[in-house]
């Protein structure tokens, strides 16, 4: 078993205890939320957050958040994401309700509970909809492929960002085989810490994979072979692709060159996509 593959089945334990508090709740309180729940969440995510805010604020602000509940509730009912349908803009729908929730969340929200960011609010949507919607985690985002933008610190830039490209990506790949959204997520939150990043040399753009691995990044270039390099730290790494990525390209219009140094050739640029 692997580390993270570790500390996900330990993080089960956490994920059960939040799940069997809901079910106890009266159906009539299914999407009332309080403290208590954050707490639940807080303790499943196991981050450095805290929630700092006083019992009785927090539960004011959450009065918006029960009631985008019960609106997605209202619409989806207990639907699986898998069975919802791109050609009668289903899908959609979902991501937009997503999408208003996490915003509640944001710093900018009237409605923001400090030390509670869209992380955690995605955690909250799964927990009542978990077969319908998941969560939003920098792991799965790199489990699932998706390209995102990294801080100093190696963390996603404005992660709410890439929650509906998430939850199309789950969906496509349930509608695909028969698994669960938890099941998929332990997939892809186990996998290797891989970030797909933007990667700007001069004019041109590349992806870059940046990989953490015994406190050295480790990064390459999906569309340029042998264009690999390392760091101490991300920027490091980053900065140090880029110079790769030149000498490369600088080595290739070189080897053009020489191989058509004796013929007649047309030189123009080629766009793609």
């Amino acid at each position: 078993m692997t580390k993270q593959e570790n500390r996900w089945e330990k993080s089960n334990v956490a994920y059960a205890n939040y799940v069997s508090y809901l079910d106890r709740k009266p159906e009539q309180e299914r999407f009332t939320l309080t403290l208590i729940d954050l707490l639940y969440v807080s303790n499943f995510k196991a981050g450095n957050a805290s929630i700092c805010e006083d019992e009785a604020s927090v539960n004011s602000k959450l009065n918006a958040y029960s009631e985008k509940l019960a609106q997605i509730f209202d619409e989806f009912g207990n639907r699986k994401l898998q069975d919802l349908s791109l050609d009668l803009d289903e899908v959609k729908s979902l991501q937009c309700h997503a999408k208003k929730f996490l915003l509640l969340s944001l710093p900018k929200s009237k409605k923001s509970v400090d030390g509670f960011g869209a992380s955690y609010a995605s955690t909250l949507l799964h927990f009542h909809f978990r077969e319908l919607l998941p969560i939003l985690d920098r792991r799965v985002l790199s489990g699932a492929g998706i390209t995102v933008a990294l801080d100093s610190q190696g963390q996603v830039k404005q992660i709410e960002q890439h929650y509906p490209e998430l939850i199309n990506r789950f969906h496509e790949e349930l509608a695909r085989c028969n698994r669960s959204v938890r099941e998929l997520d332990k997939e892809w939150f186990s996998l290797p810490l891989n970030y797909r990043v933007k990667v700007r040399s001069g004019n041109d753009s590349f992806t870059g994979r940046f990989h953490r691995d015994d406190g050295w990044w480790t990064a390459w270039v999906e569309e340029l072979p042998g264009a690999n390099t390392q760091g101490e730290t991300l920027d490091e790494a980053r900065e140090n692709l880029k110079e790769a990525i030149e000498l490369i390209l600088e080595i290739n219009r070189s080897r053009a060159v020489q191989r058509t140094a004796d013929s007649e050739y047309i030189r123009e640029p080629v766009v793609v996509g």
